[in-house]
């Protein structure tokens, strides 16, 4: 359900360190057209395959990282993120986690620090999913609306991206 939240693009992202580092991956011509026999276009043409249409890169240097605490003694420095809470002050029934939360990064991963000394989850998997929440059913999802602020995926194929925003059909 992840990747179904993300999209085939996001998935797919080239994720580099830093804006120099990204701005590598492309050169122009003088006329300022792609050159299609240099870096990433030019690897791929070796492979027979043609980039013929734009692609998302991350800049992790450029990422505004999550400003909160990291779990205390967590191996996978998990973010302190507090429970939704529905307006009665409890928690919303079929509440699993945040998404950020429950992607286990490989051990070598856990202590990869950005140029500015932050790591992987607080900036490139907090980009990418915010606070979206995790819920076990649709039901339970749509009972947690009122306390849904940036999304919420459900383990039977319900996606809301944000309030008023939610995507229907087969998955």
């Amino acid at each position: 359900m992840f990747a179904q939240f993300l999209g085939e693009e996001n998935m797919l992202a080239i994720v580099c360190k830093s804006y120099e580092a990204a701005s590598r991956l492309e050169y122009y011509d003088e006329a300022g057209k792609i050159d299609h026999q240099q870096a990433v276009h030019g690897a791929a043409a070796t492979l027979g395959i043609n980039i013929s249409r734009r692609f998302p890169v991350i800049c992790l240097k450029d990422i505004r990282p999550y400003q909160g605490r990291i779990m205390p003694n967590d191996p996978q420095k998990r973010l302190c993120l507090p429970n939704p809470l529905l307006q009665s002050g409890a928690v919303p029934a079929g509440f699993l986690g945040y998404a950020v939360n429950m992607i286990d990064l490989d051990i070598h991963h856990c202590n990869t620090k950005t140029l500015s000394g932050h790591g992987l989850r607080e900036t490139l998997f907090y980009l990418l999913f915010g606070e979206t929440q995790v819920y076990q059913t649709r039901a339970d999802m749509r009972q947690a609306r009122s306390c849904i602020k940036q999304g919420a995926i459900s383990l039977d194929g319900g996606i809301v991206r944000a309030s008023g925003f939610i995507l229907l059909g087969d998955w």
